[in-house]
């Protein structure tokens, strides 16, 4: 069975968070650039499908661009996970 999540319209979702249109707008655009959405004209923004492995990888890779501790924290890696992951990848 194929489950198929779609995002609602963005007027909805602005409406839902209390936000600003142009806001969940932005969000969708950066969302469909990053290749987590699929946007089909006329029928909406629909999640897209990963393996678990691929999103592993897109998980990894967004550590990666932070050198921030507390963006490591906010992924509830220990320090030692932190240098392991970083040690595979360099």
């Amino acid at each position: 069975m194929v489950v198929i999540l779609c995002l609602p319209p963005i007027r909805q979702a602005a409406l839902e968070l209390h936000v600003s249109f142009i806001t969940v707008k932005k969000a969708w655009e950066e969302l469909e650039r990053s290749g987590l959405i699929n946007t089909l004209s006329g029928k909406g923004c629909f999640v897209a499908k990963f393996s678990s492995d691929e999103m592993l990888q897109m998980r990894n890779e967004m550590i990666l661009k932070q050198s921030d501790v507390s963006y490591y924290k906010s992924f509830g890696l220990t320090q030692d996970e932190v240098f392991e992951l970083l040690k595979k990848n360099y």
